[in-house]
Order: C-alpha cells, then structure tokens, then sequence
C-alpha cells in the first residue's frame, strides 16, 4: 500500500484575478470550498492532508488554522514559479519524502464532490504506473473519447460538452517524479464527475461570478 498525501496548493499569485482565492462565494472564501473537500476526501480515505503554502504568507496561512491542518513549506521560488521546476522545486520535495504519491490539487475548481478526490486517493493507494490527471489547461486537454489533445489552439471553454475533464483539479503522482520532466508525461486521464459544478473553474471575473450564481442555488449549495 502507497503512503499517499494529498496536497492543495496555495498561491495567492493571479493576474487575472488578483486575490481569488480569497473571494467569496456562496458566503465563503473560494479556496475553503475546495480545501474543505479534499480534507473530508483524505479523512474517509485514511490519508494524510496538507496545504502547500509559502510562510511568509500570512494571508493563506490562515487557512491552515482555520482547517486544523498542517502545512509543507513552499518556497518563495515555488510559491511565484509558473514551470513545474520552480513550483516543484527541491525545497518543496524534499519535504514530501515520507509519502509515495502524491494527489496534488489547486484551490479554483470550487464544487467538485468528495468522491471525486477519493477517487484519485483510492488510485493513488495501489498505483504503480500509469499517473494519472483529472484537469484541463490550455495545450493539454481530454475529450469524450478520453483521447489526448495537445496544441495552443485546442478548444479549452470551461462549459464546453466536448470535455469532461475540468481544468486544474488534480493530478495523481509519484512524489518521486515531482519537479522533473517525468512528473505529467504519460499520464493517463482519470475521469470525474461530471456535473455543471465540475466544471466549474474560477481563472477569471467571469468564472468567478459564474460561481458565485451557483453557489447561491440552495439545491447546489451543499458538501
């Protein structure tokens, strides 16, 4: 069995939307909606929590109390890098020794359901290889048929029916593999639930009021 932990990167670096982690929606931050999933996720799964945040962060830090949860210190290099080697930076993966894999999750897809996360926990528990990704970015996307679409002009609409995959969810990985160009080759794509808050990712003013509108549905409004 893999000693697995699941990590939530924090950064409050946005230049589209400066501070989003912070905004509130539905009456709370937006970065509580994810972490408070992935922490329950890790709890009934028997894993190990942390948030990835730089200390002289004080803001973000503050999240870390408010879920009575520990941290893995990021570096200033990592908590500002934009490539896999700098937010993955040794400072960063030294700490994360004494786990095997991996399932490390940003904090902007705000409504995607427990289950999902434990499934990528229940992968990472007995994975050996392939690695795995649920998420969506520009240059990288899945479509219905679960094949791989690599180019800059690849459609990438948060809402489009062609991809059920949402950006930036999480990846499945091997501690080992982290910060280095093994880290997302060859990852094969784990699929999640698809629901209309799935889908869900807050980059920009739009994605965020668009957050806000379902988080204000009381049918949609619940852990």
């Amino acid at each position: 069995m893999n000693r697995v932990l699941v990590l939530a990167m924090m950064r409050q670096g946005s230049e589209r939307l400066p501070e989003k982690l912070l905004a509130q929606v539905g009456g709370m931050p937006l970065a509580m909606w994810s972490l408070s999933r992935m922490r329950d996720a890790a709890m009934a799964e028997g894993v190990d929590f942390r948030l990835g945040v730089w200390p002289g962060d004080r803001v973000l830090l503050r999240f870390a109390g408010e879920l009575s949860t520990a941290i893995v210190a990021r570096t200033e290099t990592s908590a500002r890098g934009e490539t896999v080697e700098d937010i993955y930076d040794m400072g960063l993966v030294s700490r994360l020794e004494e786990w095997d894999w991996c399932v490390v999750a940003g904090c902007c897809s705000p409504f995607i359901p427990v289950e999902s996360f434990r499934a990528g926990i229940q992968y990472a528990k007995t994975a050996v290889a392939p690695k795995v990704s649920a998420f969506r970015y520009r240059g990288w996307v899945w479509d219905s048929e679960e094949n791989r679409i690599i180019g800059e002009n690849a459609l990438n609409t948060k809402t489009s029916p062609v991809y059920y995959v949402p950006a930036h969810v999480f990846n499945v990985v091997k501690v080992a593999d982290m910060g280095t160009e093994r880290m997302l080759a060859d990852c094969g794509p784990l699929e999640i639930a698809r629901t209309a808050g799935s889908m869900i990712h807050v980059d920009t003013p739009e994605d965020l009021r668009l957050a806000q509108a379902y988080a204000g549905s009381a049918t949609n409004y619940a852990f």
